[in-house]
């Protein structure tokens, strides 16, 4: 084999290999909640964090808006599930969901690393 072909093979694996374990490095530094109220206890204080004005009585759906804005790269669709799911057991008419997703999480890991924001 020509050697410029192993170089590039060794480029290739490694850098394979270097992205594989960020990957998993973002991963596993991610929060890890023992129960969906912990989880949204987390991201209310991580929104308190970032939003320093945020009223008693705030609803989550308005809170989350100000957050899509700073992150919209996040997958909201899956938060909206989340918060779905947790609203409807919250109110009675479904038993609660195991736990939040990983984007969920994502967001408390990412509101919590922000200044806040007026």
């Amino acid at each position: 084999m020509n050697l410029d072909y192993e170089i590039l093979l060794n480029v290739l694996v490694y850098g394979a290999l270097a992205g594989g374990i960020l990957a998993w490095r973002a991963q596993q530094s991610l929060p890890k909640p023992r129960s969906l109220e912990e989880a949204f206890e987390m991201l209310e204080h991580a929104l308190r964090h970032v939003f320093p004005d945020m009223k008693d009585g705030f609803t989550w759906r308005e809170e989350l808006s100000r957050a899509r804005s700073l992150r919209p790269d996040l997958g909201w669709s899956s938060i909206e599930q989340d918060l779905n799911a947790y609203e409807t057991y919250k109110y009675g008419t479904q038993p609660p969901p195991k736990m939040v997703g990983v984007e969920f999480l994502k967001l408390v890991k990412a509101l919590r690393r922000m200044g806040p924001r007026h």
